[in-house]
This record gives structure tokens, sequence and C-alpha cells, in this order.
């Protein structure tokens, strides 16, 4: 389906190539971007900037651009949009001689009193609280009424609509179409926990509107507790070239994951690696016994959990703590993707801009280490 990328005239024609224009096939734009890093990887191997031989692997969290989700902010956030939406169809004239409804003044007075109530914990507080949080609530739920009679009246006037405008129209019913199921979403898991108690599941949870492709993830951090993004891995190998890289829909456990890596290593090199790195986040034993299977010589990986005296022996060996010390650099690695090349937060939209955010900023990486390491 695509050529093989193998002199540097095949390299310079695809780049040139429109490969990160927006179209509708995600999948056909990470093949492209990843066979864009195979090219330029293969050109660092025969630079020898890389061998292959050793691999290292990790994972790391990049946060979507939005607010920290509360109840309140995404109630607020789906009036907000609606009264926009609103206002749209009025300036097409789909609303002539009607006074627009804009539920956001009303809405904002109950987010402030939430907030105030919420700086100081006793029972009168939570009952203020409580009850601003049932004004919010009803509030929206107006909000929601009155644009599904906006939707209704906009659905009756598609067909008298003149072509010029009719794309903005289906545009606009696309919107309501998108939004108003998410503010349904948000108002069924605020009564579900503000009122019935209930501790939400994270798989349950809406944490915007607008990114609905975030969700949020526990990393044991002390400073930030919980990240509001999406999990990716990344690979390299020595000479600190980023091998490959994955984007995932749901958080992954990290043991299953480290095959599948030695896989691709093997497809772009021709060749297992003899080295293989990770935290103990993708140690089991099964990973192991097949990791050696496969051909991978030093497996430098910390077990989890209680260790015997062999095991304790085995990872105080000099060669262990070699590949534990190259394992060491992945997180300098995430590090400068996350400073220096935008990786700690996507400010692109929705599940394709990240896809991309990720792709550039990985393959940008590449290029400088290329750029840094030839004379």
């Amino acid at each position: 389906m695509f050529r093989v990328l193998n002199s540097q005239a095949d390299l310079f024609d695809f780049v040139t190539e429109p490969i990160f224009k927006r179209i509708h096939d995600p999948e056909l734009d990470r093949i492209k971007e990843m066979k864009l890093n195979q090219a330029i990887v293969r050109y660092g191997k025969d630079k020898g900037i890389t061998r292959g031989r050793k691999m290292r692997t990790d994972t790391t969290v990049v946060e979507g651009n939005i607010h920290r989700p509360s109840d309140s902010h995404l109630l607020m956030d789906g009036i907000r949009k609606l009264g926009k939406l609103a206002g749209r169809v009025k300036r097409l004239g789909l609303l002539r001689g009607e006074k627009v409804r804009d539920f956001s003044r009303s809405a904002k007075k109950q987010v402030l009193s939430i907030v105030k109530y919420a700086i100081k914990r006793t029972e009168e507080t939570e009952a203020s609280s409580r009850k601003a949080y049932e004004n919010l609530v009803a509030i929206t739920k107006r909000a929601l009424s009155y644009a599904k009679e906006v939707e209704t009246r906009v659905l009756e006037k598609v067909k008298t609509i003149r072509c010029s405008r009719r794309k903005k129209v289906v545009r606009l019913l696309s919107q309501y179409k998108m939004f108003m199921p998410r503010i349904q979403e948000v108002i069924n898991q605020t009564v579900r926990r503000v009122f019935c108690g209930e501790k939400v599941p994270n798989e349950d949870k809406r944490i915007s509107l607008f990114e609905s492709h975030l969700y949020p993830v526990k990393r044991g951090k002390r400073t930030k507790p919980v990240e509001f993004g999406q999990v990716i891995q990344v690979q390299e190998s020595e000479g600190g070239l980023l091998t490959d890289w994955e984007v995932f829909r749901s958080k992954p456990s990290d043991s299953e994951l480290f095959i599948s890596a030695i896989e691709r290593h093997q497809v772009l090199f021709g060749r297992v690696p003899n080295w293989g790195a990770g935290d103990r986040g993708f140690w089991s034993q099964a990973n192991e016994d097949k990791a050696k299977s496969m051909g991978v010589q030093k497996i430098c990986i910390p077990k989890r959990g209680k260790k015997n005296a062999e095991r304790t022996s085995f990872e105080k060996s000099r060669w262990f703590k070699m590949g534990m010390r190259f394992r060491t650099g992945c997180e300098a690695t995430i590090s400068v993707l996350k400073r220096r090349h935008g990786l700690d937060r996507c400010h692109d939209r929705g599940q394709e801009g990240m896809d991309s955010w990720i792709a550039l900023g990985c393959i940008s990486r590449n290029l400088l280490n290329i750029a840094h390491s030839i004379p």
C-alpha cells in the first residue's frame, strides 16, 4: 500500500507530501506517521547513531487542554455551550421575533455559591451546597429542554433554507446532537454523586464536554494525584532514537505492553534487542519467559513484590545494574518530550488532534537527536 522509504530522496518526497492534513481516516494518518518515523530511524541506523541492540520502554500521560473537572463546572460548561448555539441559530435568522434564552447568568450564581460553600465544611454549608446543586441541575434541565425546542424548530425549517446556508445549519444540528447527550450524562452523574452519594467509577465519568476521548489516570504522584488525558507508551533504542509510540484509548496495564514492544522493535530492525529494559510495572514471569524464548539475552526489569535471595542476587548483578541505568534514560526522554516538544499538554482538539500532536513531538525529538549526533 505504501512505498518503502530507504533512500534520502524517498524520505524527502515523503516529507513534502501533506501527510498531516486532516482527513477522515485516523488509522491512515497513524500508518503514515509511523512510516515517516521508521524512515528517520533507519537513516539514524545508517549513520551509526543506533544499531537496535538495546530497547527501553515506559509509559506516561499526555494531559488534555481542559480545566480540572467538577460537576458544577461541567454543568456550567453545558449551559454556556447551549447558549452559544442558540445565539448562532438567532444570527442565522431561524428565531426571528423571539428572544433567545440564555441561562448562563443564573447558573453562574449557583456555581459561585457552591465554590464558596466548599471552602468550609460544616453541616450548614453542606446543606447550602446541596441546595445550590439542586438549583443548578434544575437550571441545566431547563436549558436542555429549551435546546430541544430550538433543535425541533431548526429541523422544521431546514428544507426551506437556501443551499448557501444549509451547510451552516447542518453543522449547528450536529453540534446539538453531540452536546445534548453529553450534558444529560453530566446531569446523571451529578445526581448519582451529590444526591445519591454514589462513587461513580472512572469508566462512567464524563470529565469534559468537549474532549470526550480523555479519561482520569491515577499514577501515585504527590503533586498531581490524578491526571486527565491519555496514557502513551514510548520505546527507545540506544542512541536516543524513539522507535515507536502508542496512544491508548483507555488505561492499560504496563505488564501487557512489554512483549508487543519487542515485536515492534523486531519489525523495525529485523532482530530482537539483546537488552530489554523497563520499570517494575512491566514485570511478570510470563513476560520474562516469553522474551527469553524470543531471543532477548538480558531482561532488565525489577520484580514486583517480595523477592527471594536468588532474585535479590540476580538484580544485584553487574549487568542488571547497567541495564537499569540504561532504563533510567527513558525518564529523561519523557521529561524532554514534555518540556521541549509539548507532550505535557495537548493543545489540539479531539482524538485525531491528540494522535497528531504526539506523533509530531516524537518525530521532532528524533530529528533533533540526529542533527546533534551528525558532525
